[in-house]
C-alpha cells in the first residue's frame, strides 16, 4: 500500500514538472520562457567544447580517440589533412568564444531589462502610496 502512495506521489510530480505546474515550477518555466535561440546557441556550445579535447587527442594521435569518433570528428568539421587540425580547432574556439559573448550580452541585457521594470514598478508604488497619505493627511486637518 505504501509503495503504491509513493509511485503515485512520483508520477505526480514527475507529470507536473512536465507540465509546468511542479513543485519545481521554477526549473519548468524557466526552461520554458528561454528564448530558443539561447537554447540552441547554449547546445552549440557544449557540443563544440566536447568536440575540442578529442580533437586534441587526434592532433597529438593518441590510441584514446577510438576510429569511429575520429572519422565522425573529420568528417563533421571537413578535415582531409591532419595539417589543417590546428586551424579548426582556432576557428571553433573563436566560436565558442563568440557565443559565450553574444549569451552574456543578452544575459546582462535582461538583468538590467529586469531590474528597471522592478524599479520603475517600485517607484509606481510608492508615488501611489504617498498621494494616499497626503490625500488622507488633508483630509484629517480640514
Amino acid at each position: 500500500m505504501h509503495g503504491q502512495k509513493k509511485h503515485q506521489a512520483s508520477a505526480t510530480v514527475i507529470t507536473g514538472e512536465v507540465n509546468g505546474t511542479g513543485c519545481c515550477k521554477s526549473e519548468t518555466q524557466q526552461y520554458k520562457t528561454t528564448p530558443p535561440w539561447v537554447r540552441r546557441t547554449q547546445e552549440s556550445i557544449n557540443g563544440i567544447r566536447k568536440d575540442l579535447p578529442a580533437l586534441a587527442e587526434i592532433k597529438r594521435d593518441e590510441i584514446k580517440t577510438k576510429n569511429m569518433k575520429r572519422k565522425r570528428l573529420l568528417t563533421k568539421y571537413n578535415i582531409e589533412k591532419e595539417e589543417n587540425l590546428d586551424h579548426v580547432m582556432r576557428e571553433l574556439k573563436l566560436k565558442v568564444s563568440k557565443k559565450t559573448q553574444r549569451l552574456f550580452r543578452y544575459r546582462k541585457r535582461q538583468n538590467q531589462y529586469y531590474q528597471n521594470k522592478i524599479c520603475a514598478d517600485r517607484l509606481k508604488k510608492f508615488l501611489q502610496h504617498s498621494q494616499t497619505k497626503k490625500y488622507q493627511c488633508e483630509k484629517c486637518t480640514h
